[in-house]
C-alpha cells in the first residue's frame, strides 16, 4: 500500500501523484501533447480530456510509408511489434539503430 494518502482534494492528489512518480514540477495533463477542445474545470477529475486528433486515422500516405518501412525493416532482420505475438519489436543483435532510420528515411522517399 502506498504511504501517501489522496483525499478527495485536487492539490493534495496532484502532489501526491508527483511525488510517486518523481518528478518535481507540474504541468496540467492537458498541456502536454495533442488539441483539446476543453480544458479541465477546477473540481474535474484529473483524467486527461480526449483530443480531436483521435477521430482522425493515419492518411493513406501514412499507411504507405509504414508498410514500406516494415518491409525494409523484415529484411534487415525486425520483426514489427504486434506481429506473431510480439508485444515489442524484435530485430536481430547485428541490426543497428542507424541501419533502422536509414530504412525510415528510405520510406520517406518512397512515398514523396
Amino acid at each position: 500500500m502506498n504511504k501517501w494518502t489522496i483525499d478527495d482534494d485536487e492539490q493534495t492528489r496532484l502532489e501526491a501523484e508527483l511525488i510517486a512518480s518523481g518528478r518535481h514540477d507540474a504541468v496540467p495533463k492537458e498541456g502536454l501533447i495533442g488539441a483539446h477542445t476543453a480544458r479541465r474545470e477546477p473540481g474535474e477529475p484529473l483524467d486527461e480530456p480526449i483530443g480531436g486528433g483521435v477521430d482522425v486515422g493515419p492518411t493513406e500516405r501514412a499507411v504507405m510509408r509504414e508498410r514500406e518501412r516494415h518491409r525494409l525493416q523484415r529484411e534487415m532482420g525486425v520483426i514489427p511489434a504486434g506481429e506473431s505475438g510480439n508485444v515489442r519489436q524484435r530485430r536481430d543483435p547485428s541490426v543497428a539503430r542507424a541501419a533502422l532510420d536509414a530504412a525510415s528515411h528510405q520510406a520517406d522517399m518512397w512515398v514523396k
